[in-house]
Formats: structure tokens, C-alpha cells, sequence
């Protein structure tokens, strides 16, 4: 199921808007899609293929099963994600925080990982 850039500009503004109702401060700034603040969203199973997103925040979001092949995540903030099973294969991970993530059988197979946090061990 492959999506297209109007329907993860949907998605994301789906759950700003969500956030922003329920979480915001009133004093805080929206968020708008354009700052690629994807932090604890379900992205599960969703083709993510071959997009640029670099400096996308993925804090604790659910990655599961995601496709994320040939995706450039060049300072992608990935900290405590779940990519149990994600497709990884010739993705671009330079400079990117994997710190806290789960990676269980997700597949890095032909992926760039240079200067990566918390890249799993053998990668």
C-alpha cells in the first residue's frame, strides 16, 4: 500500500491537529505538516518508500512493518520508534538517532549508515 505526498500530508495533519487539541499548551505554537513532526504517530505498514525524510522527527512512533526502502532519513530523529519489521533495504540513515529504537527483524540490507546514534550492533 503505497501512499502518495497529499495523503501523508493528510495523515500528519490529522494528528497535529489531534495533538494540538489535546496536548497543546495554550501559549505553544501549532505545528503545521511543513515541520515533519511525525513523533508517536501509527504508521504501521504504511510505504513510505523512496521519500525524503530528512529531519523528520519519528520520536516513539509506531513503525511497524512500515516501508521505508530507498527513504532518506539523513538527521531523521528516530529515537524510541518502533521499526520491528520494517523495511529498511537501501535507505539513507547518515547522521540519524536510533537511540532507544526497536529494531527487531527490521532489514537494513543495503542501507548507508554513517555517524548514526544508536544503530543496531553488526550494521
Amino acid at each position: 500500500m503505497r501512499i502518495t505526498k497529499g495523503q501523508l500530508r493528510r495523515i500528519i495533519r490529522e494528528e497535529v491537529n489531534r495533538v494540538n487539541r489535546t496536548r497543546r499548551p495554550r501559549r505553544m505554537r501549532r505545528l503545521s505538516e511543513a515541520d515533519e513532526n511525525m513523533s508517536g504517530m501509527d504508521l504501521r505498514g504504511r510505504d513510505l518508500s523512496g521519500r525524503d525524510l530528512s529531519y523528520a522527527n519519528f520520536t516513539g512512533a509506531d513503525l511497524t512493518g512500515a516501508d521505508l526502502s530507498d527513504a532518506d532519513l539523513t538527521h531523521a530523529i528516530l529515537h524510541d520508534a518502533i521499526l520491528v519489521g520494517a523495511d529498511l533495504t537501501g535507505a539513507y540513515l547518515k547522521d540519524a538517532d536510533l537511540t532507544g529504537a526497536d529494531t527487531t527483524g527490521a532489514d537494513f540490507t543495503g542501507a548507508t549508515i554513517k555517524r548514526t546514534v544508536g544503530a543496531p550492533r553488526g550494521l
